[in-house]
């Protein structure tokens, strides 16, 4: 019995050292940023927070106050700026909380954005699973002032948005700290970011009232694929390239295509799962890639009169889905070699890997030879379903 007792005063003693950390902060003692947006002007880094104002979100102030407040100031370094928003925010800033880094397009293409991601990989606060984005056009302070509807934090919108999208638009690629620096310290792959852009009024996008009419002035919506050699920003792809680009990258896990079908009509395909297989071949002493996509999908919408029971039908649409799909990853390959010469794929990479040998003696001209890389691309589709009716009834309308 005295043995037990000694060992509870002994637990109990221990538990009374538990209860915090010699280097707690108290939630009322921070501001916690939900995301973050850097561009440069001049020597001077311009940096804004987007903080959460949490009796809003708790409910407390029924919908009069904003959910989030935007902060921006001014230093020669990121980490200086961010220490600056003491002089004006009542308290420190948190960001081991943050969704999105957002950058401005003039910082990406006049700087570079490695200055700005050292801060972000070195502080201890500073999680590494949000997206970094870019601000097509603008300036990343301009994006993080539009208000948004549905979800009360804009960057939780941003956020949920790319995740939804990249699941099943297949247009888009949601990138994280880490990725994003293991392409750029790649000797055989290269940087692509998602773009954002501003849509509508500007101006009145920052106002309460924007949330409060069914037809909002101004938004914010995920756009083209930005493309990097380096460090820095060089063009953007299209929408029609960027679905390329993930087809070959293997980032499409659904996605909708529309192929032309008995003259004006259309036929819509629902993709289900997709498949990409590169690899690296050797031809005359040179590198040469085979690409192979494999894609399945069921039909989703047709605007004709056909007899989808025929099964030359189905040979006919996978033939047709097969010639789009080499068209769109070509149109996104051809960009990448001939206008930006900039191995975006990773083909470098695959090189690498399957044949060290070659890659050691091309490295050095990598860029020369990627853009007289031969490439081949083999796509084969498979279309499973044609939803609940295998007879459109469009027919029967007289």
């Amino acid at each position: 019995m005295r043995k037990k007792m000694s060992l509870l005063i002994i637990i109990i003693f221990f538990i009374n050292f538990l209860g915090g950390c010699w280097s707690n902060t108290e939630l009322t003692q921070m501001s916690v940023a939900s995301a973050i947006g850097v561009d440069k002007k001049g020597e001077e880094y311009i940096v804004t927070a987007q903080l959460i104002n949490p009796d809003e979100i708790a409910g407390a102030m029924s919908g009069t106050q904003l959910s989030v407040y935007t902060y921006r100031t001014t230093g020669k370094t990121v980490f200086e700026a961010l220490r600056k928003f003491t002089l004006e925010v009542p308290r420190k800033i948190y960001l081991g909380h943050i969704r999105l880094l957002l950058l401005g397009e003039e910082l990406a293409r006049e700087d570079g954005i490695a200055e700005t991601l050292d801060f972000f990989s070195r502080d201890h606060q500073v999680r590494s699973d949000f997206y970094i984005l870019i601000a097509k056009n603008s300036m990343a302070t301009e994006v993080l002032n539009i208000l948004t509807p549905i979800e009360k934090i804009p960057a939780d919108k941003l956020y949920n948005s790319l995740d939804t999208a990249e699941k099943e638009w297949g247009g888009v690629h949601g990138i994280y700290l880490d990725e994003l620096i293991s392409q750029l310290v790649s000797e055989g792959k290269e940087a692509a970011l998602t773009g954002i852009f501003i849509k509508g009024d500007l101006k009145t996008g920052d106002n309460i009232e924007n949330l409060r009419q069914s037809g909002i002035s101004a938004n914010v919506q995920l756009d083209s694929m930005a493309v990097f050699q380096g460090d820095r920003l060089i063009g953007w792809l299209n929408e029609t390239e960027n679905k390329g680009y993930n087809a070959v990258i293997g980032n499409i896990k659904s996605s909708i295509l529309v192929l032309p079908f008995k003259e004006d009509d259309d036929l819509t395909i629902e993709i289900i799962k997709t498949k990409s297989n590169i690899k690296a071949k050797e031809k005359e002493g040179k590198p040469k890639i085979e690409i192979r996509f494999k894609l399945e999908g069921n039909i989703g919408e047709i605007t004709s009169a056909v007899d989808l029971e025929n099964p030359e039908l189905f040979t006919q649409i996978e033939k047709r889905a097969e010639e789009e799909y080499t068209k769109l990853i070509n149109a996104s390959i051809k960009k990448a070699q001939k206008e930006f010469h900039s191995d975006i794929f990773g083909f470098g990479e695959v090189i690498h890997r399957e044949n060290p040998q070659l890659w050691n003696s091309i490295k050095k001209n990598w860029k020369t030879n990627f853009e007289n890389l031969e490439i081949e691309v083999y796509v084969d589709a498979n279309i499973k379903r044609a939803g609940t009716m295998k007879r459109s009834f469009i027919g029967e309308i007289k």
